[in-house]
């Protein structure tokens, strides 16, 4: 029979009619039917379960329909939902679609409560839970994911084999209940799995079995890891379920369950870890980091404790390296240092077992004077250790600018008398020549928003190591800018007079600069610095050694020119042209003309510059 067009449009209203008229023969709705879009027929079929329409419709708009079952999942919900108590469609769809149960419809048809509930109810009763309709529809799944306790016991009880069968991810059961956090099914699942038997033993009853992506249901069930009563529930879960879960260290290891709990978790659940698997206390991820580490790093002391206890008492584990290896990935890894010495201090640890770890460095770094000294009151050579890169305890401080701990480590490296150093290890070398003050000068140099840091760092050198030659090291080794020198030395108030490498002063230091200087300004402009700071250009020299050259008599050794590096010396300072040469005893002129280079222009101008000639 062929149907026009017209007649096509006009199919939707007839056929509402006919399945509304009861009294129309099933033949004329047949043939309505056979002309009708699949839409078209899938809202008849809604409109008649809507109406209440006789059953004989409803089944025959199925069998014309032969929908597929992604459709007929569709169909089963429409039914359900317009059942009214009446389940005679529902058996239809149930009986002869055993597909019907797509394997996603838990998560997408389904997703009133209410209806779900009411297809668990059905699938319960003895008419519709058979062996193929279970297995082809991923009904325990269904109830995994949507935490129907009550389902999955009831086809666990019936087919058990049910408990290893995969979706298209490869997901058991089990991984379904984990990844929504349906932890009472989880529980139910698991312990399915380990009593009857249907997982190899490295499984642990599902629990390991990895889908697809390579997750197991434990990691599922652990998420990322980084909500820590997330973490409490698995565990506590996990001793729910068997109190041995914690023997079993494929169990532990897999999502790294010790690190887990040092980090989350709670004494309790801690002390039954460490009672059945006490070794995995030195367990490193792969990040080379313990639950001992994790529980410093997360401030967990009174994990930490406990779990150093249990190792000290262990034979198999050696406690002392558990600690070192702790501690220095902690510090490694950035964690307060101060924590670090607190637990030592708690646990008696002695700090003279710890000194590979370098925590004094650390401390230096970033931590406080007052824990600093708890180790250093028991251990004074920790200020002398030096790390891979040769560097001291005080080159750490000044790296990382903490004031507190320059003056700490400088005072306490000056009072021991077994470790004194006049400068308290500011002017120490590192193997690649890094030396602690230098740090703090460059970053003087280079103005930023820490320069108040910087310079409390400086004062504080200043102030515990007193007569540091910090202005001969600024000239001499950083060439400073003209204007960044003044500032250093308004600033800080350096003592010039200060004897250093050779027995030079400041001025001697600045002379020397001038060699290297191609720019004739800045030589001069360096000078006059100096030689004008503190308004007395006579104490640069007088107050120094009696060992130590003046000034003038230094730069006419150098063979310096008359202009304007001499003239400016001799001009500031009369005096000196009187004085004899500490070595020589010629005075500044004499010396000039004993020089190999004799330049008749510096013992004129000498001699006329003398206020005696």
């Amino acid at each position: 029979m062929l149907v026009s067009k017209r007649t096509q449009v006009t199919t939707s209203p007839v056929l509402r009619t006919a399945v509304k008229k009861h009294e129309i023969p099933l033949e004329i709705i047949r043939i309505l039917l056979s002309s009708a879009k699949l839409k078209t027929q899938r809202i008849i079929f809604e409109y008649a379960c809507a109406n209440e329409t006789a059953i004989e419709v409803k089944e025959l708009i199925l069998e014309e329909m032969n929908p597929s079952p992604s459709m007929a999942e569709t169909l089963l919900f429409v039914a359900m939902k317009h059942s009214h108590g009446n389940n005679d469609v529902i058996n239809v769809i149930m009986e002869n679609i055993v597909l019907c149960l797509a394997p996603g419809f838990h998560m997408n048809t389904f997703v009133e409560d209410e209806t779900f509930q009411h297809l668990c109810d059905l699938l319960m009763s003895s008419q519709f839970v058979q062996n193929d309709l279970i297995f082809s529809s991923q009904a325990l799944h269904a109830a995994a994911c949507r935490g129907h306790n009550q389902l999955a016991k009831f086809i666990i009880g019936k087919f058990p084999g049910t408990l290893t069968k995969r979706d298209k991810e490869g997901n058991l059961p089990l991984h379904s209940a984990c990844r929504c956090r349906n932890m009472d099914v989880a529980s139910t699942l698991l312990r399915g799995g380990i009593g009857t038997n249907q997982f190899k033993n490295g499984d642990v009853g599902g629990l390991l079995s990895l889908n697809k992506n390579r997750k197991s249901a434990l990691r599922l069930a652990c998420g990322s890891g980084s909500d820590g009563a997330r973490i409490l529930q698995v565990a506590t879960w996990l001793i729910g379920v068997n109190l041995d879960m914690f023997s079993k260290p494929n169990v532990i290891k897999e999502v790294q369950l010790a690190h887990l709990v040092a980090r989350y978790g709670d004494l309790s659940t801690m002390n039954i870890l460490l009672d059945e698997c006490p070794l995995s206390m030195q367990w490193k991820d792969q990040f080379g980091v313990t639950p001992l580490s994790a529980a410093f790093e997360y401030g967990r002391f009174d994990l930490a404790l406990v779990i150093y206890d249990v190792a000290k008492r262990h034979k198999a584990m050696n406690h002392c390296k558990l600690v070192k290896d702790s501690i220095f990935t902690t510090l490694d890894r950035g964690a307060d240092p101060n924590l670090c010495v607190t637990f030592m201090t708690d646990a008696g640890i002695d700090p003279l077992h710890m000194r590979e770890t370098l925590l004094l460095h650390h401390i230096a770094g970033k931590g406080s004077p007052s824990h600093a000294a708890l180790l250093v009151e028991s251990y004074t050579s920790a200020l002398t250790i030096r790390d891979t890169h040769g560097c001291l305890p005080i080159h750490w401080a000044c790296r990382h600018q903490n004031s507190d701990m320059i003056r700490y480590l400088i005072t306490e490296a000056c009072r021991i008398e077994k470790l004194q150093d006049l400068y308290g290890g500011l002017l120490a070398q590192s193997n690649d020549g890094e030396v602690p003050i230098h740090s703090l000068l460059v970053a003087f140099n280079e103005v930023d928003d820490n320069i108040l840091q910087v310079s409390e760092c400086i004062s504080a050198c200043m102030e515990s190591a007193r007569g540091v030659p910090i202005l001969h090291y600024a000239i001499s080794k950083l060439g400073l800018e003209t204007d960044i020198m003044e500032d250093f030395v308004k600033i800080f108030n350096p003592n010039p007079c200060t004897v250093w490498e050779d027995g030079k002063t400041a001025l001697h230091c600045a002379i020397d600069a001038c060699i290297y200087s191609a720019d004739q300004e800045d030589r001069l402009n360096l000078l006059k610095i100096v030689m004008r700071y503190d308004g007395d250009y006579r104490q640069l020299h007088f107050g120094a050694s009696s060992q130590t050259a003046q000034a003038l008599h230094y730069a006419v050794c150098l063979d310096f020119s008359w202009y304007p590096i001499v003239k400016m010396l001799a001009e500031g300072d009369f005096h000196s042209l009187a004085e004899p040469h500490d070595a020589t005893g010629l005075l500044p002129f004499m010396l000039a003309a004993t020089r190999p280079n004799c330049n008749l222009d510096i013992i004129y101008g000498l001699l006329r510059t003398d206020p005696s000639f």
